[in-house]
């Protein structure tokens, strides 16, 4: 075989002397990085990151504790009360008491609807370390 190799470039000239050398660097690379790879075991899978906080919560809430909310509106009111930016501890923990007192009203006309807001609310509070009003 290396005397076939040498007699062809021997006798070529020009591009496909050209074209024959860089299809022999090609594979010399190829088999570098193969050797590389089987000696150092493979290409390594990094482990999958561990969720969220509000992962975690979102899908906890999302699992079968609402009653009105889709998941896409529990996911867009818990992001809008885990975010200090968008709600401030004071807001987030007096619209926890006011869901709070609508959930155990009998005579409120949406117990669904404050079921579920309360239930973000509270979970978003535990995320964020705010602490619930004393009377709660």
């Amino acid at each position: 075989m290396m005397r076939k190799i040498r007699l062809f470039l021997r006798h070529e000239v020009g591009a496909a002397k050209t074209e024959a050398g860089f299809a022999i660097a090609a594979l010399c690379v190829v088999a570098a990085v193969a050797v590389y790879l089987v000696m150092i075991g493979g290409p390594r899978e990094r482990p999958p990151a561990p969720p969220s906080p509000a992962e975690t919560a979102l899908a906890d809430l999302t699992a079968g504790e609402m009653r009105q909310f889709t998941d896409l509106q529990v996911s867009q009111r818990l992001d809008t009360y885990l975010s200090p930016t968008e709600r401030t501890d004071a807001q987030i923990r007096n619209a926890h008491r006011t869901w709070a007192e609508r959930a155990r009203d009998p005579a409120y006309r949406d117990p669904d609807l404050a079921h579920d807001m309360f239930l973000i609310i509270d979970r978003a509070m535990q995320i964020r370390g705010v602490q619930p009003h004393p009377d709660l």
